[in-house]
Order: C-alpha cells, then sequence, then structure tokens
C-alpha cells in the first residue's frame, strides 16, 4: 500500500506536488547553508582552531542528510495522509511536513541556544537525564511561563513555514504560467544538489572516518542517530572488562583502621573557592596538618565521571567497563575486606544518573535527598548525618561519603549568606532566555561565592560532627570539589562541556592524614585521593598498587613523571575526548575511532605551547595511557 501510495504521488506530480517538492527542497538547501555556518562554531570547541573544520564537508553531509530526512517525512505522511488524490489529503501532508519542520527548527533553536550557554547539545544524554528531574526543571525555572514561550516561538515558526508554503506554491504556478517545464526543472535541481552531495558524503563517510564523524556532530538528525546507536568503533578498547585479577584480588590486611570521611562539594572551582571566604574549613586547616595542592584535577568535567574517578581511583576512561561489567570498586571493597562500614549521604541525584546508576552498589546505604531545593538538601544531609552518627555502633570503622549541592546553579543558600552583592534573581530567567546570564556574570559569580559561604558552614557543622574522632587521631578528612565551573572565562558557562580548562576541572583538594607532616604537592587528581588512604593505612602485604587503579600514593615520592586524566562528560560513547595532565603540560585529545587524536596542548595556566618538549611530553602520555589500559583490562 505504502510503495502504492508513493508511485501515485510521484506519478500525479502536478502543481501541488510541485510547491511541496520545492518546499521540502528549500528546507534541505537553507539547513545545508546553516550548518556550514553554525558548525565551525559548534565544532570548534576542544579543536586548536575552526580551520581545523573543513565546512564543505559539513555543507555537503548536510544536505544528504536533510534530503534523506525530507524523503523519509514525505514517504511517512503519505502513508498517515492517503496518496494525494484528493487536495484535502494532500493538504494534510502539508500540514504535516509544516508541523513537523516547526517542531525541529524549534528544536535546533535550542540545541544551538544550549550550545551557546554550555557547550553541549540538546541531545545530550545528560541533559535528558537532567530535564526528567523535577527538581532540575524548577531550577532552570520549566515553568508555565517557560512553555508558553517556547509554544509562542514555535507558532511563529509555523506561520513562517506556511508563508514560505504559499510563496512555493504560487511560485510554482507563476512558472507554470509562463510555460516553464516545472517538473523538469525540480528534477534537474536535486541531481545537481543532492546528487553529488550524496556522492560526496558516502566518499567521505568510507574514506575518512574522522571527517564523517566531525560532520555528524553537526547534525541534529545524526544527534538522534548517536543517542540511540552506539559507536562499536570507538568502544572496543575502553568498554573491555577490567582484568580478572581486579575483582579476583586476595585483600591485604590493613595495619591502621581509622574512619574516613570523603566531602565532594558540587562545582566547587579552586580559584573562587581560594577567594571566597571560607572561616570553617580555614580553621580547620590552621588546626590540622593538611595535604593540599597547587594543581588537584578532578577526574573529569562533569559529575558521574568525576565521582567514578574519586570513588575507584581510576580514571574516567575505564567508566563504561565498570558500568557495563558491573565492577564494583576496589579500594572501597579492600576497606569493606577490612571490616569498614561505607555509608553515603547526597544531595545531587547518583540514584538517577545514566549511565551512572552503579555508583549506588558501591554503598552499604545510600540516604539522597533530591526532592528538594539544594541548599534545604544540604542542609537535610548534614541532620542525617548527625543522627547517623549518634546513632551508629563504634564496633566497625567507617567510610562516610558526604555529597553537597548547593554549589550547583542556581547556586541557592539561606539568606543570611547573601554577603556579595548584588546577585541575579534565578526567577527571573525563562529557559527561552537562559543566555541572558551572560549579560548578569558578575551578579552569578556573586551568588556561586555566597552558596560556597554556606556549604563551609555545613562543612564546619560537619567537622564538629566528627569532633570526637578528631580528638583521638582517628578520622581522615577530605574535602574536595567534583569539577570546576566556568563563568565565560572561555565564552561558555557551566561544566558539561569537553574543555579542559582550568576552571572546569581544577578543583580544591585538602586531606588530613593524622600524623602526616602537611605539605603542598605540584600536581594530583582525584584518582590520587583512594590510593593515598589505603597507604596511610599501612597494608601489611606488599602489593603493586598500580594493577588495581590509575592514581598513586601521595604519600610517596614520585619515581616518575606525575600524570593526571581527565575525561569529557560521556567519554568515550558522547564525545571522546580527554586531557592529559603532566607538571608542565596538558594535552587536549580526541578518540576518533580507536585512534587518540591530539587537539591541542598548554601549559597549565592554559596558555598555548609547542616546540619539541611539548611533543615529546604528549608521546610519553600516548605511551603510558596505552599502558594502563592494557594493564587494567583484559588482554586482546
Amino acid at each position: 500500500m505504502l510503495i502504492k501510495n508513493i508511485f501515485v504521488a510521484v506519478r500525479r506530480f502536478d502543481t501541488e506536488h510541485q510547491a511541496v517538492a520545492l518546499f521540502s527542497l528549500l528546507h534541505v538547501i537553507g539547513g545545508g547553508l546553516a550548518y556550514a555556518v553554525v558548525g565551525p562554531r559548534v565544532l570548534a570547541a576542544g579543536n586548536s582552531s575552526t580551520e581545523a573544520v573543513d565546512w564543505p564537508v559539513l555543507l555537503v553531509t548536510a544536505v544528504f542528510d536533510l534530503a534523506v530526512l525530507e524523503v523519509l517525512l514525505y514517504v511517512i505522511a503519505v502513508l498517515l495522509c492517503g496518496d494525494g488524490k484528493r487536495a484535502g489529503r494532500l493538504r494534510a501532508v502539508t500540514v504535516f511536513l509544516i508541523s513537523i519542520h516547526a517542531l525541529l527548527i524549534l528544536g535546533i533553536l535550542l540545541d544551538f541556544t544550549l550550545f551557546n550557554l554550555l557547550g553541549t547539545h540538546l541531545l545530550d544524554p545528560m541533559i535528558i537525564d537532567y530535564m526528567k528531574n523535577p527538581r532540575i526543571q524548577k531550577e532552570i525555572n520549566l515553568s508555565t511561563g517557560s512553555i508558553v514561550m517556547m509554544a509562542a516561538v514555535l507558532l511563529l515558526i509555523a506561520a513562517a513555514e506556511v508563508g514560505v508554503r504559499h510563496g512555493c506554491r504560487r511560485f510554482v504556478a507563476r512558472l507554470a504560467a509562463w510555460q516553464l517545464p516545472v517538473r523538469r526543472i525540480l528534477v534537474f535541481a536535486v541531481v545537481i544538489l543532492i546528487v553529488p552531495c550524496a556522492v560526496a558524503t558516502i566518499t567521505v563517510r568510507h574514506r575518512n572516518p574522522a571527517a564523517a564523524l566531525q560532520a555528524d556532530r553537526a547534525t541534529l538528525l545524526r544527534q538522534v542517530i548517536a543517542r540511540v546507536r552506539v559507536n562499536d568503533e570507538r568502544k572496543s578498547e575502553y568498554t573491555r572488562p577490567l582484568h580478572e585479577r581486579y575483582a579476583a584480588a586476595e585483600f591485604p590486611r590493613l595495619q591502621r583502621r581509622p574512619d574516613i570521611l570523603l566531602i565532594q562539594v558540587e562545582s566547587l572551582r579552586a580559584d573562587i573557592f581560594e577567594t571566597t571566604p571560607h572561616p570553617k574549613i580555614e580553621e580547620f586547616v590552621a588546626q590540622y596538618p593538611v595535604q593540599e595542592s597547587a594543581c588537584h584535577m578532578s577526574g573529569a568535567t562533569g559529575t558521574d565521571y568525576g565521582t567514578f574517578s574519586l570513588l575507584y581511583g581510576l580514571s574516567g576512561i575505564h567508566f563504561m567497563a565498570c558500568s557495563e561489567h558491573g565492577h564494583r570498586s576496589w579500594p572501597l571493597e579492600l576497606l569493606r575486606a577490612n571490616g569498614y562500614e561505607v555509608h553515603g549521604v547526597t544531595s545531587s541525584n547518583l540514584r538517577k544518573w545514566q549511565p551512572a546508576f552503579f555508583l549506588n552498589d558501591q554503598f552499604d546505604s545510600l540516604e539522597a535527598y533530591t526532592h528538594l531545593r539544594f541548599d534545604h538538601a544540604d542542609r537535610a544531609a548534614v541532620t542525617w548525618l548527625r543522627e547517623f552518627h549518634r546513632k551508629r555502633q563504634r564496633d566497625r570503622p567507617l567510610f562516610q561519603f558526604v555529597f553537597l549541592a548547593s554549589p550547583h546553579y542556581n547556586y541557592f543558600y539561606p539568606e543570611q549568606y547573601e554577603v556579595d552583592t548584588p546577585v541575579f534573581d534565578p526567577e527571573s530567567i525563562q529557559t527561552i532566555g537562559i543566555t541572558r546570564l551572560r549579560g548578569q556574570r558578575e551578579l552569578l559569580v556573586n551568588r556561586y561565592r555566597n552558596s560556597i559561604r554556606y556549604v563551609d558552614a555545613l562543612v564546619g557543622e560537619i567537622l564538629e560532627i566528627y569532633r570526637d574522632e578528631l580528638a583521638r587521631d582517628e578520622l581522615v578528612v577530605v574535602v574536595t570539589g567534583d569539577h570546576g565551573e566556568e563563568f565565560w572565562e572561555h565564552g561558555l558557562f557551566g561544566h558539561i562541556a569537553p574543555l579542559f580548562y582550568n576552571e572546569r576541572m581544577q578543583v580544591p583538594y585538602i586531606m588530613y592524614l593524622p600524623g602526616v607532616e602537611p605539605r603542598t604537592l605540584p600536581l594530583s587528581s582525584h584518582m590520587d585521593i583512594l590510593p593515598t588512604i589505603i597507604d596511610y593505612c599501612r597494608p601489611e602485604e606488599a602489593f603493586d598498587l598500580s594493577a588495581y587503579v590509575s592514581g598513586r600514593s601521595l604519600l610517596q615520592p614520585a619515581t616518575a613523571p606525575v600524570l593526571a586524566t581527565v575525561t569529557a562528560t560521556g567519554f568515550p560513547r558522547a564525545d571522546g575526548r580527554f586531557c592529559f595532565v603532566t607538571e608542565a603540560y596538558k594535552h587536549w585529545v580526541e578518540l576518533q575511532f580507536d585512534t587518540i587524536v591530539p587537539q591541542r596542548s598548554t601549559d597549565l595556566q592554559d596558555r598555548p605551547v609547542d616546540g619539541a618538549d611539548v611533543v615529546r611530553s604528549l608521546n610519553w602520555c600516548l605511551r603510558q595511557h596505552a599502558a594502563e589500559v592494557d594493564r587494567l583490562h583484559v588482554p586482546r
């Protein structure tokens, strides 16, 4: 029936059908040109320059993809609305096409708005998961007003589409009145436009997968495909299960078993934290000999991979392997084997992160306050912690994970902590106009600083809960962040984008180990924290820590150059970008079809560098990376 309807529609290629064809052709041309214009802007994030983007590739692949989309839409319309013998049915086909076009254009506009703000896309899995969260909907003000505004924009787009469709009908009628062969003209246009683009696209994707990958990122259609299809070529190395010794380890006995308090704070950027008064934490640092770092890197630019690196002692490149094969955190399993209770309390929705839900399995219990505003949730978490501490038995050592979330956008806090003013009103920003935040940077940063003041007070309360353990030198304390937060220093806002600037990935690091002299390290990372704690607990048997973790013990002198690996959220399936950090350089790289392609190199202050020493550093990082993957994963 479908084939018959299409055949009839093609055979009856009269003026009205010609108008529909021209209407679709204009969308293909306009969409292709739009992608060619905005594509370099979209793809430049993480590349050394916009010149690295081949815009003709974007143009031809976009035209081809959109042409395929238009054909699919027409086929669906014919299937749903009939063969077009009647004018009413043809109008139904037109209404269907206009509606879908309007929705797609609205989606593209929202996508580009989101990218200009955060450097990520509307169909990013994290964005989709966030939008499912009622609390996130409330915080981005996805209110009735926002929905009405988007509906109004949609109606305006639809009205414009109707106007274009009417113009196509009149233009075709005018050509027919001039006795021009309209059908042949349209066929000729398709042949000289679509066919070469199809040939070029197939050639590019067959012969140059990297260019194809680059082009695919630019189209909404390809985003949809990527959302539902795993790119097998890009995951093979990184989703192999971890080495059998990882799960079958005979855990050594620990000679020390102090309680461990690990506090992670959402979006806690290092430089702003240092310049914002935090008296409670400062008092703690002044009273106790702590380990600090001049440059501490989170494991990722997003919460899920950053938390994974913290709890596993592994770089984020191993995230999917642990998720898909059910690998538990080796450091936490070691603690359990030595009698530890492992508990967590969080204001961030660890239970809803996909595919990071497996992190929940790391805890004997996980109390989550995700239905409240972040500042209220943090207060509830501290209240729970106080009650838990009062009631718990002291017959076993404790690993306590605490995740505070107030410094997450919209940066909420109680009124008495509003010290830095003026601040922006989060209720004044509608979703569709969220890019207006750029003009309120100072007000936004002030709000962020105030949320840090509030978190500092909460950390002070938590430390007070454990004052007896601190007095007896029976408590290890760690305070850090899950990632940083950019405020347009490099053109974007937030933390999700795969950009490896210090603002996004450098976080505070404060570790108190009773009896250890204070010092400041030149470079450390999240994947070093639990290995350091395990080393502090003095395992009786000698064992190779590197067989189980990516990090190193910060208590031991470095016997080789220090390397930290920071991943982008979604690695390896979504974006495939990560960054090697040494004591001298940062190397941005990208995984393209199992090939690691360098993107840029900078010093630790994000200034571009080049030269032979930079090349040697990058090559050393690549060798270390390959050795780590082979060491930790099942052999091929």
